[in-house]
């Protein structure tokens, strides 16, 4: 549970090597339909690989908050799951006890109208 993969690092080089990349015309790779063109609404298309590290810095950092909230879900449901065990644990061990209780309960019942019946045969006898 403690296990995190890392997230890869880049040097200041490679970041560099990314901001001098100029993005492709969009019109000249996917020809007449670009399927992904509502994605992007809004973005200017002269950002360029400029901001791609603003862009990875905020997908890391969002990415950071949603799992650290996933692991908080996590250790709240197994939290929840291990109280519903024992809660579990102890309920079937009092049925348990019960059940004992109530075999020992039918035996005490089972003497007492023995020991009625065996009065009553005396009675009947005087």
């Amino acid at each position: 549970m403690g296990y995190s993969p890392s997230l890869p690092t880049f040097s200041k080089e490679s970041m560099n090597e990314a901001r001098a990349l100029r993005m492709p015309d969009p019109s000249r790779v996917l020809g007449k339909e670009d399927p992904f063109r509502d994605c992007f609404t809004g973005v200017d298309d002269s950002a360029d690989l400029n901001n791609a590290s603003t862009l990875f810095e905020e997908a890391h950092r969002l990415f950071s908050r949603y799992i650290t909230k996933f692991k908080a879900e996590l250790s709240q449901c197994e939290a929840e799951l291990k109280k519903s065990l024992d809660e579990e644990k102890a309920m079937r061990l009092l049925c348990s006890q019960k059940e004992e209780e109530l075999k020992d309960f039918r035996a005490d019942l089972a003497k007492a109208r023995k020991n009625e019946a065996e009065l009553d045969k005396q009675l009947q006898q005087k």
